[in-house]
Formats: structure tokens, sequence, C-alpha cells
């Protein structure tokens, strides 16, 4: 186009020296050669071992960075400091530092497993055809009592607040489908009388319709007195179902 290379600068807004390196690599290569990208991208010296770190991590997960790093430089003979393997943990392998979780130590997996696809997952399915409601029974305790934060002050301030022994009970039932959510609430306790409330609370929502309650636990006060008493009013209950004991993980 016949521009000077102070007119080429203007218009690309670039500087003298990349307009020189361009036009070389023009004149060398065509415009193919323009679009070859030469930004260095550093390869980790861990590369080559990612795939071993990261099956040893899922076996023992490291409690903190430098026993990462000192597990890493027992495989590998690699050396990383402290941001180095963060980096690396975070960025290479995916992994994030997390709070641990309890689960029961009764808890059974495969019995888990049995339950849900031998009799949650069909009642779900006919719940999708709009053949039955499906409801997962809970209770929620709120503590009355004040939350504490933080302030800027010269002492350490009090709040007046109650004793904490006061709750607001709010045992409900939940179904996926819909998100429906039936409760009951009390300042007292939950019993029995309490869950008979709710589930005469979900016939009268849900008249026409069969009923299953997949109950948290296989109380046997509910089963002894709950029950026989809604049977005996009421012969066109559905019945419940009962997660496996100790099956908490089940439906996270």
């Amino acid at each position: 186009m016949g521009l000077s290379h102070k007119e080429i600068e203007r218009i690309a807004r670039t500087s003298a020296d990349s307009v020189t390196r361009y036009l070389k690599e023009y004149d060398e290569g065509g415009l193919a050669a323009l679009g070859v990208s030469r930004t260095h991208r550093p390869v980790s010296s861990l590369q080559p071992y990612q795939d071993q770190i990261k099956a040893h991590f899922l076996k023992q997960p490291p409690h903190s960075v430098a026993e990462a790093s000192h597990e890493i430089e027992v495989l590998t003979g690699i050396k990383l400091g402290p941001s180095a393997c963060r980096d690396f943990m975070r960025k290479r392998l995916g992994m994030k530092f997390r709070k641990m979780a309890v689960i029961p130590a009764k808890a059974d997996p495969k019995k888990q497993a049995e339950f849900l696809k031998d009799e949650l997952e069909p009642l779900l399915e006919e719940e999708k055809q709009g053949q039955r409601k499906v409801f997962f029974v809970d209770a929620a305790h709120f503590v009355m009592g004040a939350f504490l934060g933080m302030l800027w002050c010269f002492e350490r301030l009090s709040l007046k607040s109650s004793s904490g022994r006061r709750r607001y009970n709010v045992p409900g039932a939940f179904s996926v489908k819909g998100s429906d959510l039936v409760t009951v609430t009390n300042e007292a306790y939950i019993n029995s009388d309490t869950i008979v409330e709710l589930l005469i609370k979900l016939k009268q929502a849900y008249p026409d319709i069969p009923l299953t309650l997949v109950m948290d636990t296989n109380s046997r006060r509910f089963r002894r007195r709950t029950l026989p008493t809604l049977q005996k009013g009421d012969r066109t209950s559905r019945g419940a179902g009962y997660r496996h004991p100790f099956s908490a993980p089940l439906l996270a």
C-alpha cells in the first residue's frame, strides 16, 4: 500500500519494533506466518507425573500444602514451594481445600444403592407419570437465640439472648416434582401427634392421588402409634416408605 512505518504504527496502534517484526515475518512466510502464536507457554516439569499424582491424592488426600509438597517430592523427586504446589493442585489437578463431611458409621452403601434402585426410583418414575406424589419428610429445628457478629470496639461487648433451649420446629414434606412443600410448626417439640398433623394436612391437600412418604428414620414410635391411628381412621391411606437406616448420603 506504500505506507511508511510511522503510518502503519499509527493505524495499527502498535510499536515500531512490532511493525518491523510483522513485516519481516510476512516477507518470510506470508499471512500464515503472521497467524502463528508465539506466546510463551511454560510446561510444568510435573506434567508427565500428573496422572500419577492425581491417583495418589485420590487415595490419600493431603492435609496441608506442605504435606502435598512432600508427597510430590517423594513421588517425582521434584520439590515445589508452597505457592507453586498450591497452584499446581488448584489449576492442574482441580483440587480445592474443602472441609470434610460426616456420614454415620453404620452407613451401608450397598443397601442404600439397593433401596435407591429397587424402591425409590420406581416411585419417582410413577410420580413423573402423574400416578402418585412422593414426599420426603424431615424436620428443621431453629434455635431461638441471637446470631453474634463482629464489631470494631474497645472491649468485648455482650448481647442479651435466650438460653438456646427454645426452638421453632418445622416438620415438613417436600416433593421434588413441582417443589411442593407442606409444613406444620410449633415451639414445643415433635412427637407422634405432630407427625399425624402433618400427614392429615398432606391428605387434605392431595385427596385424589396416592401418596408415598419417604421418612428419614425408621422410628418404632411412629410405626407403633402413628400408622395404626391413620389406618384406623382412613382405610385409603397409602402408607409410608423408609430410607434405609443411616442413609444420609442417599439424597445428597
